[in-house]
């Protein structure tokens, strides 16, 4: 009995799509070695990343003030978003104690550089002191999806990036040196 040519080329057919699809699965994406057009380090950014195919970036430069609009995105969601602003004046007073209190497991964290830090799972809210006692900067990093932790240690991820970020952009801005 002969087997036609159609029924022989359909197993091959389905390996051959079979193979293709198992190629695609999404993988851990390493971090960029620049995020906000500042460097920043793999083992700081990679955390805050979930698995998937297409990494992407956005800057927008503010028009008002000085500063900048940052998103980056895995497979068109928005995973990290980053306000960064430079003030040439002394900052205004903080209330840390009520903004942490918005958020669950928020609270006033130590961090690596000059300034103040209230850092969530999911938030952070930051004031860095300038080499002037006249200027400063404020950061404001939002992290989504399904890379936030809301346990009570949380938090780290977060803190780990802006205690590398945050020093790099400051410098970029010539606010320390």
């Amino acid at each position: 009995m002969k087997i036609p040519a159609r029924a022989a080329a359909l197993p091959l057919c389905i390996s051959a799509v079979v193979v293709i699809t198992g190629c695609s699965s999404k993988e851990t994406l390493s971090g960029p070695d620049t995020f906000c057009r500042t460097p920043v380090k793999s083992s700081a950014i990679s955390p805050l990343l979930p698995k998937g195919e297409d990494l992407r970036q956005k800057y927008s430069k503010m028009r008002s003030e000085v500063g900048a609009f940052c998103n980056l995105g895995v497979d068109d969601k928005q995973v990290l978003h980053a306000t960064v602003l430079y003030y040439k004046k002394k900052p205004e007073p903080v209330d840390w104690k009520s903004i942490a209190s918005m958020y669950d497991h928020g609270a006033t964290r130590s961090v690596s550089f000059s300034g103040t830090a209230m850092i969530a799972p999911e938030k952070a809210i930051i004031r860095a002191k300038c080499d002037s006692a006249s200027e400063h900067m404020q950061f404001v990093l939002r992290l989504n999806g399904d890379r936030v932790d809301e346990s009570p240690t949380g938090y780290k991820k977060l803190q780990r990036f802006a205690n590398d970020f945050v020093p790099n952009v400051t410098k970029k801005y010539g606010c320390t040196s």
